[in-house]
Order: structure tokens, then C-alpha cells, then sequence
């Protein structure tokens, strides 16, 4: 290899293609109900809890991924559109400057945490998909710290075995791939990753992370190493976009670091995701902390992605160069 404003009535505005829906709502949807209580600004959940402390998902007319059980946002985003969940808002907001078409997954360290035995079991995914990553090994759990990230809520690795897997992705990046994270690093080993689809060691691999503490992005065996110092202890936004043309961006805090051109990963199913986990050999875990992180099956416009960076930027109050 190589402010926000956090009530029961809000407007729900999601971005589709080029395009951007907005409905009104008080109660997160014509068929929500609202949630039990609002769901907090920042924070993380007490044991055995959930970050949101309102019940079911942000609302809408077809029915989403959200679980019964409530205090999870599940799967849909809202606004009566067909992405829509069927629960109650919790709280959540959508934000408009998040395109809707092409989202695989989305996770955000405000909602959806789920702690059990004083770490993350399960993190839920706010795309309509719901492909929530999770942690059955109660060593190997990650922490959810209320102001682990900028003073905000992080979930945070250990850099020794705290990983979380997710579901299956289908594996059809014909249009292209982007990759958001705000996250930060605290140390700089061999390589370790972000995000990380695959279907084993150098198998049909689609990384975003780190090597010999540059930023990587890698497809199979092509990839870009930017050779931009891995920069510790501070939150960062990074990207990962590749068009479909096969064009490639590293971006940092809204700029680019580094470009190439290569061949889109192969159209076949990857089984091994992870969040904070390679399978790169002589590789580790994370050692650092992930407060929001997003998959596309597209390549994003040069306008939608800092339409997305810009957003992230003033949710988490940082990272701007």
C-alpha cells in the first residue's frame, strides 16, 4: 500500500443532488411524534444510554430506520420526504447544506451514541440506510466523552483495540466516493484510518486515514499520500473526494492538500467497514477521536463539498485554517 438551535419546532431542510427540500415542522414530521424531550446540544448520554434523549427519528411520511425502542434518531431525514423516519424529531436537526443523494453513511457524535459497560455498543447511522456500527466485544468499545473534540462530544479510541464494524456496504461507486470527518489524531503510527471498506487486507479497500503520518487516501492497490504533515491534538475536517471521472482530493479545513487521478474502486459488495480500523498490515486502531463522519457513493461537487465543510465547520466550531 502507499447558533444551532436545538427545539421542538425547527425547519428540516435536506439537500438532493442540486437541489435543496425544506419543510416545516413542529414535531419532526406529518407522521412523527415528538420526542420525549428535547435532545441535548452537545454532551454524551449517561450509561446505558442514548445521546438523544427524545424517543424515534426524525419524521416523515415513509417509514425509516428508527428502532422502537426510542432514544434513536434512526435512519431517516425527514421533512416528509421519502427518506423520512417515522419516529419524533428528539431534538435532531437536519442541516440544509447536507446533500441527501448518495449518502451511505452518517454518523454524528451528538445523536445515536449508545453506551453499555462504560462504552459505545452501538452508534447509530442517521442515512435513510441505518447501517449503525456497533461493538459486541465489550473490551474493544470505544468511550463516548461530552467534550472530548473542541468541547464537544467525540467517540474516542484508544489506539490499542477500540474499533466499531459496520453493516455491509453494497460497493457501487461508479459515480464516485466522498468522505467527510471531523476528527482528530493523538499520535502518528505506521497507518492507521478513519474509515476504512473492504473485503480483507489490501482486498477491494476504500481508506481514508493515515501513512507515515501523511493523509491517505487509497483505492485497492492505486492511492494519494499527500505529503502533508499529520498535525496531532487538534480537530480537523478532512475529505476524501474522487470523481467519477477518476479525479482525486485530499482536503484539510476547506483546503485542498493534495490531487491525483486513478481508477474508481471496483462494483462489488465490501464486508469488513470500520470506523477507527484498518486492515493494512503492521497498521493499529485509531488512537485519536471521531465526532461526525459521512460516506457518499458520488463524487460531490466542488460546491457541495464546502457546502458540507462549511457546515461542519461552524457545528463544531472548528477547524478553519
Amino acid at each position: 500500500m502507499r447558533g444551532w438551535a436545538w427545539a421542538a419546532g425547527v425547519i428540516l431542510a435536506v439537500g438532493c443532488g442540486d437541489k435543496f427540500f425544506a419543510a416545516e415542522s413542529s414535531h419532526g414530521g406529518e407522521a412523527g411524534a415528538a420526542g420525549a424531550e428535547p435532545g441535548p446540544e452537545e454532551g454524551g448520554a449517561p450509561d446505558g444510554g442514548t445521546t438523544p434523549a427524545g424517543g424515534g427519528s426524525v419524521g416523515g411520511a415513509s417509514p425509516g430506520g428508527g428502532r422502537p425502542s426510542g432514544g434513536a434518531p434512526g435512519g431517516g431525514l425527514g421533512g416528509g420526504l421519502p427518506l423520512g423516519g417515522g419516529g419524533g424529531s428528539g431534538g435532531v436537526i437536519i442541516a440544509p447544506s447536507i446533500p441527501a443523494d448518495g449518502l451511505e453513511l452518517w454518523f454524528d457524535a451528538l445523536v445515536g451514541v449508545t453506551q453499555e459497560d462504560g462504552g459505545v455498543a452501538e452508534w447509530q447511522d442517521r442515512s435513510p440506510h441505518a447501517r449503525h456500527a456497533f461493538q459486541e466485544e465489550v473490551s474493544q468499545r470505544p468511550l463516548l466523552a461530552a467534550e472530548a473534540l473542541n468541547g464537544k462530544p467525540s467517540v474516542v479510541f484508544d489506539g490499542d483495540d477500540d474499533l466499531l464494524q459496520v453493516p455491509t456496504l453494497p460497493g457501487d461507486f461508479t459515480a464516485g466516493v466522498t468522505i467527510f470527518t471531523v476528527a482528530r489524531t493523538d499520535s502518528n503510527t505506521q497507518c492507521m484510518a478513519y474509515f476504512e471498506a473492504s473485503n480483507g487486507s489490501e482486498q477491494e479497500d476504500v481508506h481514508l486515514g493515515f501513512y507515515q503520518a501523511h493523509y491517505l487516501y487509497e483505492v485497492a492497490d492505486p492511492f494519494l499520500e499527500v505529503k502533508v504533515d499529520q498535525v496531532l491534538h487538534l480537530p480537523e475536517v478532512v475529505v476524501g473526494v474522487q470523481q467519477a471521472i477518476g479525479d482525486v482530493e485530499v482536503r484539510r479545513n476547506g483546503k485542498s492538500i493534495g490531487s491525483s487521478k486513478f481508477d474508481l474502486p471496483v462494483l462489488t459488495p465490501r464486508e469488513h467497514v470500520f470506523l477507527g480500523n484498518t486492515e493494512y498490515g503492521g497498521c493499529t486502531v485509531l488512537d485519536g477521536r471521531i465526532s461526525e463522519l459521512l460516506v457518499y457513493s458520488r463524487g460531490l461537487s466542488p460546491d457541495e463539498v464546502s457546502r458540507v465543510e462549511a457546515y461542519l465547520q461552524q457545528k463544531w466550531a472548528c477547524c478553519a485554517d
